[in-house]
């Protein structure tokens, strides 16, 4: 993900709520709503070396995603008019965040 500092700065760079995983997501989100842009570049490619994860430590990552992913889209969808979607949110990532550790 490349940004200006301009761009970043207006929207308060990255929001320190999230731990790690989807802070991205709430970046880029935030990014739109105050008028900036997102390209998608396929051309770009990014190595990732070093860090890999198995086992508990999986488990412990796959809930930590789940969990940011859960403080984003109820904050997306905020408000008394959906809470009952952001229950169904909370029992579908719940649920994935039982199953998704046994992939690995």
């Amino acid at each position: 993900m490349v940004f200006t500092r301009q761009a970043f700065d207006s929207v308060g760079g990255f929001d320190e709520e999230y731990f790690m995983f989807v802070e991205d997501v709430d970046l880029c989100f935030r990014l739109k709503r105050q008028g900036w842009r997102s390209l998608y570049v396929p051309e770009a490619e990014i190595v990732h070396s070093g860090a890999h994860a198995t086992g508990p430590v999986m488990r412990d990552m796959v809930k930590v995603h789940h969990e940011s992913a859960r403080k984003f889209l109820f904050r997306l969808y905020g408000g008394p008019l959906y809470w009952p979607l952001r229950q169904a949110l909370r029992v579908g990532l719940w649920l994935r965040s039982l199953i998704a550790p046994l992939r690995y």
